[in-house]
């Protein structure tokens, strides 16, 4: 079952890969270049599996209240949450959620 959900941005030449983020109970996204130029903003490096990606670098989200932080990789289908992370996931491996469990759709 899908764990990321694309959407391709006309404005930027990127596509959006939006995951479910149970940390912050929110969503997430990172940019990947499509083959259109110019790209407008950073990409990361994305192994194309919807089901169980691995992204890099790491992503380091700031959400909420001032002083939250959201660091974490994602490998093989699963959050590694670096110790960084402000929410209660901190430290911890769990794997990622489909999207059909996700509250909404970006």
């Amino acid at each position: 079952m899908n764990v990321v959900e694309q959407r391709q941005e006309q404005v930027t030449n990127r596509t959006a890969c939006w995951v479910w983020c149970p940390g912050c109970d929110d969503l997430h996204a990172w940019w990947i270049a499509d083959g259109r130029e110019p790209v407008i903003g950073p990409v990361w490096e994305f192994d194309g599996n919807l089901e169980q990606p691995t992204v890099s670098p790491s992503l380091h989200v700031s959400y909420g209240a001032a002083g939250s932080v959201c660091h974490s990789f994602i490998r093989s289908g699963r959050w590694e949450f670096l110790p960084d992370s402000t929410h209660p996931l901190a430290g911890q491996t769990i794997p990622m959620i489909a999207v059909t469990d996700w509250p909404f759709i970006p």
